[in-house]
């Protein structure tokens, strides 16, 4: 291609390409094994040296797209995902280990932390207050339980000479009784369970774990622990990952729904996603907006992640070959792949990715018609072609 005496130099840089590729090698491959030339025309390899490069071969497969319109679209919050942890009760927050922080993926049922709760002046004399008023009542209902079995053993005493207390009556005794025994559980439980609840002055209350019911990603920590906070403010705000929102804007007069849209993350070129329409809505210059959600490799999408969207201005079916993504290689500015051409030689030409396809592109040259190209190795074989030209490029260029 740019090498006009390639014998030796690129026999170096095959060599070096070769060690590379075979660290159990204990001795460096000979030059002479290497048997290649390369020239104006392209590479020229031998079976054995493809075979170490790894080099793939495959055809190009007819397949056809359409003249397509390239939109710009981000991914958005989706708000009906996010939530926030809050504090249950006022208190201390204390970290059960280390704090998280933005970005840390969070368990389901996981309590990243803790509420030490705090107790004001009123709130403990209202708590004291109760607690005495509980211990009354529960008083008061061992004395109404002892009050009705007195009666029930009176009237079955009665009952039992001559009938003196009826039936009737002695079914009622024993109903009165098992209420009082009734309220008198019910206030013993409630002593018990503020008493538990007072804290003396020497002592605290029970720490309140702060447990999610869901996993999810920090979006933003509000909070640190050893902040004193009160009942219901905010601590962490999380997103549970899944299918991401997206806006796309059409132009300005254009409709479109979502099946008709190619989604391809900009920093994901060879990702394609399937669009799903949720709603629409107007937009700042007066065109439409379609809001879609994103399915497929999406997941790891965050917000504010710039998307491009495809959609096919044409009917008309534009008539070509498939040349798949792993045959692309980059340099100079431009976009290659690697051709067969005569046996064993393999020339590099230059594509057009005009027109993206779901693996690759839709190239409509001629010479793509009925060609094979290389599927698997391309970028060794760039590498090899840029090491013989760096070797055979003259002293101080």
């Amino acid at each position: 291609m740019r090498c006009s005496n390639p014998g030796p130099t690129l026999a170096c840089a095959l060599a070096l390409m070769l060690g590379a590729c075979d660290h159990e090698q204990t001795e460096p491959p000979s030059l002479d094994a290497a048997h290649a030339d390369v020239s104006v025309d392209g590479l020229t390899l031998d079976a054995e040296t493809r075979q170490r490069l790894g080099i793939v071969l495959a055809p190009l497969e007819v397949a056809s797209t359409r003249d397509e319109v390239e939109l710009r679209g981000r991914v958005v919050e989706d708000s009906s995902q996010i939530f926030v942890l809050r504090a249950p009760v006022s208190g201390t927050l204390v970290a059960s280990g280390a704090w998280p922080g933005v970005g840390a993926v969070l368990t389901d049922g996981v309590a990243p932390g803790s509420i030490l709760p705090r107790l004001s002046v009123a709130e403990r004399l209202d708590l004291a207050a109760r607690s005495a008023q509980a211990r009354a009542e529960a008083a008061v209902a061992a004395e109404e339980v002892r009050t009705a079995e007195r009666e029930l053993e009176r009237a079955k005493r009665l009952n039992e000479l001559d009938k003196a207390v009826s039936d009737k009556a002695l079914e009622e005794v024993q109903s009165r009784l098992s209420l009082a025994r009734v309220r008198q559980n019910a206030a013993q439980a409630e002593e018990k369970r503020l008493e538990t609840v007072v804290v003396s002055a020497e002592g605290a209350l029970t720490a309140v774990p702060l447990r999610l019911e869901g996993a999810g990603e920090v979006l933003e920590v509000l909070s640190s622990p050893g902040e004193a906070l009160e009942a219901g403010a905010p601590i962490l705000r999380i997103v549970r990952r899944g299918a991401p929102l997206a806006e796309i804007e059409l132009p300005l007069g254009a409709s479109a729904s979502a099946r008709e849209l190619r989604v391809q993350p900009i920093a994901h070129p060879y990702r394609w996603l399937e669009a799903v329409e949720v709603a629409t809505r107007a937009g700042p210059g007066g065109n439409r907006v379609l809001v879609v959600r994103l399915r497929g490799e999406a997941s790891d999408l965050r917000a504010g992640e710039a998307l491009v969207a495809r959609l096919a201005t044409s009917l008309r079916a534009l008539d070509g070959v498939l040349l798949p993504s792993t045959a692309v290689v980059r340099t100079a500015g431009r976009a290659w792949c690697w051709v067969a051409r005569e046996p064993n030689q393999l020339a590099r030409e230059p594509v057009d990715l005009a027109h993206p396809a779901t693996g690759g592109w839709v190239i409509t040259d001629d010479w793509a018609r009925g060609a094979s190209v290389v599927v698997e190795g391309a970028q060794a074989l760039l590498s090899v072609e840029l090491l013989a030209d760096e070797k055979a490029a003259p002293a101080g260029d």
